[in-house]
Formats: C-alpha cells, sequence, structure tokens
C-alpha cells in the first residue's frame, strides 16, 4: 500500500495537533504514540529532530474487520485492521 503524504511548514507542535484534529474529526483515534527523537536521545543519547509515529486507528472499522471472521483474532482478518502509523 503507497502512503499518501503531505508537506508543512508548520512546526511540529502546530502540525501533530492538526494531524490529530483531522483524525479525530473522521473517526480515528490514537492507540500508540512513539516519540523517536526523545527515544533515541534515551537509548543513544543521539540528536535527532523531532519525529513522532502515531498509531491511528478507527474503532468502527476495526470492530468490523474483526467481526468478519469465525477464526481467533490472529489467524483471523486481524492483519489488516487499518491502524497505521501517522508521522506529524
Amino acid at each position: 500500500m503507497n502512503p499518501i503524504e503531505t508537506t508543512t511548514s508548520s512546526p511540529m507542535p502546530e502540525a501533530e495537533t492538526a494531524v490529530r484534529d483531522a483524525l479525530a474529526a473522521q473517526g480515528f483515534g490514537i492507540l500508540t504514540e512513539i516519540d523517536v527523537a526523545a527515544t533515541l536521545k534515551a537509548k543513544l543519547d543521539v540528536d535527532r529532530p523531532a519525529l513522532k509515529i502515531l498509531g491511528a486507528c478507527h474503532p468502527m472499522f476495526a470492530h468490523q474487520a474483526l467481526s468478519i471472521s469465525t477464526a481467533p483474532p490472529s489467524r483471523s482478518s486481524a492483519p489488516a485492521i487499518r491502524c497505521s502509523p501517522i508521522r506529524p
């Protein structure tokens, strides 16, 4: 699957807020959040530009996908659930 990408001149905090607001307006929530720059600083003492990965998921779509199969989730449609990383 090809990613959908865009570039903005907004500072990271404003871009992240805009991404979160746009996702929420479409019914998506954030299940996971990885602050890559902070993690690399803590683990490797490496300074990197701000980079955050948001794991966005639409609960209704996830529920529908999991409801399609009668197999246990580990062998069903679970890998196809649209919970994707978003990099603001």
